[in-house]
């Protein structure tokens, strides 16, 4: 795959993740997409997300959040 951006996957675990498990994510994934990833953190709770009725959390409220705390040279 070509890049056709210059943008950056940003990994941005919620909750505790095991660091060798991220790392290999990390270099597994400018193989796979053909662009630059870090790690960093975005969000430090999805609480708001909940959806008591459903007994799950709304995505889109999550994706929603990370969009806007994400900067902007990653990819969106």
């Amino acid at each position: 795959m070509i890049p056709t951006s210059t943008a950056t996957i940003l990994l941005a675990p919620i909750g505790a993740f095991d660091a060798d498990i991220l790392s290999v994510v990390e270099k597994m994934v400018p193989r796979t997409f053909g662009l630059p990833c870090r790690i960093g953190p975005l969000l430090d709770d999805i609480g708001f997300a909940w959806n008591a009725e459903r007994g799950q959390f709304h995505s889109t409220a999550i994706i929603a959040k990370l969009s806007e705390a994400a900067p902007l040279d990653v990819f969106k």
